[in-house]
Parts: structure tokens; C-alpha cells; sequence
């Protein structure tokens, strides 16, 4: 069930009817029916972090996605550490991790004592032979919010591209 024996080591199996109300607000199970929301209760773990405990540091290999239960996390860039997130209960984060083997491209700090479910590309890929139809769901959602969030970073890009030749001109 568990996608690691590296998570084992750490998490807590998801249990309860609480699970299902916090997926239900995810954007990526928001349709998805409860048997279906059961699947993932299967591959969820469960971590407390501590106040300014890390998640994961830039950098660092990425394999797992994660879902805010409880608390705040910071997502920072660079030696200045600064905010480029502010995420809370519902929201998640590190998703691109479930696609490429890729290091991390922020750090993931709890803000205060937080709460969060994880699971792996393992899991997912296991979900995806299990269950294809819930897994290809998941996939494509987690696909059209990855290309939305590509796009608003393009477009933010570009105008701060415009901003430094309209300085640079001067």
C-alpha cells in the first residue's frame, strides 16, 4: 500500500471521514466520488512538521506531492530564502515531483506547527495500474492546473521582462 519503505519510516496512514472532506476541496479530487476518494486514503500519509521544520529544501530530489491539512507552509527561493508562497489548509504543492525527477525548485518550510498528507510518484504510478480511470482523472487535472500555473508564470515573466528594458532604456 505505502509507496516507500522510506515513508514508512516517517508517515502515519490517512484515516477517517476528515480525509474525504480535504480532498473534496482539493482542486485535483474535487470531482471524484468517494469510493474513488478512498483510493487515495490507501496511498496518503500523514507528517507533522514543526514550526520552521522543512518540508524539502531547493535542491533537494523531489518525489511526492503534498496536501495542507492543517497549518502554513512558506515556499522560498534562493540563499535569501525569499517567499514566493503562502500556502494553507487544502492547498498543495510539490506536484511537479510526481512528473520529473527533477530537484526541487523551491524550499517548503512549515510556517507554524502544520499538518500534511503526501504521497508519491510511486503511489500515483501504482494508483494509475490499480484504478486507470481515477488515475488518469487525477493526472489530467494535475496536468491542466501544472499548464495554468506555467502560463500565469509566463505571463508574469514577460511583464517583468518589459518592466527591466522599459528601466534599462532609460
Amino acid at each position: 500500500m505505502s509507496g516507500s519503505f522510506v515513508w514508512d519510516n516517517f508517515y502515519k496512514k490517512a484515516d477517517g471521514a476528515d480525509i474525504y472532506a480535504l480532498l473534496g476541496r482539493v482542486p485535483i479530487f474535487d470531482t471524484l466520488s468517494k469510493g474513488e476518494l478512498k483510493l487515495f486514503e490507501h496511498i496518503l500519509h500523514r507528517r507533522v512538521y514543526a514550526k520552521g521544520e522543512f518540508i524539502f529544501r531547493e535542491g533537494d530530489t523531489g518525489s511526492a506531492m503534498y496536501i495542507i491539512e492543517d497549518g502554513e507552509v512558506s515556499l522560498e527561493i534562493g540563499k535569501s530564502r525569499q517567499e514566493i508562497s503562502h500556502l494553507a489548509n487544502g492547498d498543495f504543492f510539490g506536484e511537479i515531483a510526481l512528473f520529473a525527477d527533477q530537484p526541487r525548485s523551491a524550499s517548503a518550510l512549515a510556517f507554524e506547527e502544520t499538518r500534511i498528507f503526501g504521497f508519491s510518484q510511486h503511489d500515483l504510478l501504482g494508483l494509475l495500474e490499480t484504478h486507470p480511470k481515477t488515475g488518469i482523472t487525477v493526472v489530467m487535472k494535475l496536468t491542466r492546473i501544472i499548464a495554468d500555473r506555467l502560463h500565469r508564470a509566463t505571463i508574469e515573466n514577460t511583464r517583468l521582462l518589459d518592466t527591466l528594458i522599459v528601466h534599462t532604456a532609460q
